[in-house]
């Protein structure tokens, strides 16, 4: 389907909820949810594995549909049917050995079994990720920033049966060396560094927004307080629409995307998430009609 390019107009209020509800009712559903890392979040029925699930699928949301489903698949296979149990019940040396030669990307098995033993340490201590996120959240604040801050450093801050984080430097032609994060912890990135976080929002729109039929619902927070996950595809759609003139996909280009479709949907801005996404990684570079 080929629609005209959008201008660059300022759109009001009313004709941007339009081209918006557009868009969802095309793409908001589940055929669409091959071509997204939920739609693997969504073959486990147990809430407790769907939620250790999408936060794995949302940490590993980057590069191709492909490749993202492929390492997915390689993670999870050896944590069984019921990852969540699994990752709490038994120790890291029991299911690590199962990733020796993993890489992708930038993230190695080293990487990998830390960041698995984060998870499972917290779901031993808390039953579930959900219930450590309720312990530092202020639903009074207006955005889930500061409790993303705060949930990313406690998961981060907890103990790992003695794995340490990988080290990584860059060195440069001048001689220059400077340390870099490791693999786990750009895993779960935090709007602490004034990352727009695109992955941990990513997540939190899955577990936080209603289920229905592509988000999951599983947390009680306000969807009035999520915010978008910004990316290369978002960062694009929300330009042609007007959203931001900003180029990069920071904490601060995400809080303005989001404040704009707050001014359209007000209780749940990030409800076309999904729908903006799908014409991006489709191919279907002009997406709407213009104002």
């Amino acid at each position: 389907m080929t629609r005209p390019a959008l201008s660059a107009a300022t759109l009001s209020a009313a004709r941007l909820r339009v081209l918006l509800e557009g868009l969802h009712a095309e793409f908001h559903r589940p055929e669409w949810l091959g071509s997204d890392p939920l739609g693997i979040v969504r073959t486990y029925d147990d809430p407790a594995d769907r939620e250790v699930v999408a936060l794995i699928a949302a940490s590993f949301a980057f590069g191709n549909v492909k490749a993202i489903r492929s390492s997915l698949n390689a993670i999870l296979e050896p944590l069984g049917p019921h990852p969540a149990a699994m990752l709490a019940e038994r120790a890291p040396a029991d299911w690590g050995r199962h990733y020796r030669g993993f890489l992708y990307r930038w993230v190695r098995a080293q990487d990998l079994r830390l960041y698995l033993s984060w998870l499972g340490e917290a779901l031993r201590r808390h039953q579930s990720l959900g219930n450590l996120w309720a312990a530092l959240d202020q639903p009074g604040e207006a955005t889930t920033v500061p409790t993303l801050a705060r949930w990313i450093e406690a998961l981060t801050a907890l103990p790992t049966s003695g794995l340490r984080p990988r080290r990584r430097q860059l060195r440069r032609a001048t001689g220059e060396c400077s340390i870099l994060p490791s693999g786990a912890h750009l895993l779960l990135t935090s709007p602490a560094g004034r990352s727009g976080c695109k992955r941990m929002n990513l997540f939190l729109r899955w577990v936080c927004r209603p289920d229905d039929g592509i988000d999951l619902g599983l947390w009680p927070v306000s969807p009035a307080r999520l915010v978008m996950p910004v990316d290369t595809h978002v960062l694009q759609a929300a330009r042609l629409l007007g959203l931001t003139r900003r180029t990069t996909a920071d904490l601060r280009t995400a809080l303005k995307i989001t404040d704009a479709l707050r001014a359209v949907a007000p209780e749940d801005p990030t409800r076309y998430d999904f729908a903006l996404v799908r014409p991006g990684i489709l191919g279907l570079k002009q997406l709407i009609d213009g104002a």
